[in-house]
């Protein structure tokens, strides 16, 4: 995850966040940790 943050009257502030993984095209789905491991076996 990643996050940007702006100073506003003198207090940090969170403007924008974004996540991402991998995805699997043919699914249309995100791929997790828990399916990655199973991909590499």
């Amino acid at each position: 995850m990643s996050a940007c943050f702006r100073r506003q009257q003198g207090t940090w502030q969170v403007v924008h966040e974004h996540f991402s993984a991998p995805s699997d095209p043919l699914r249309d789905k995100a791929l997790w940790l828990p399916e990655l491991s199973k991909a590499g076996r």
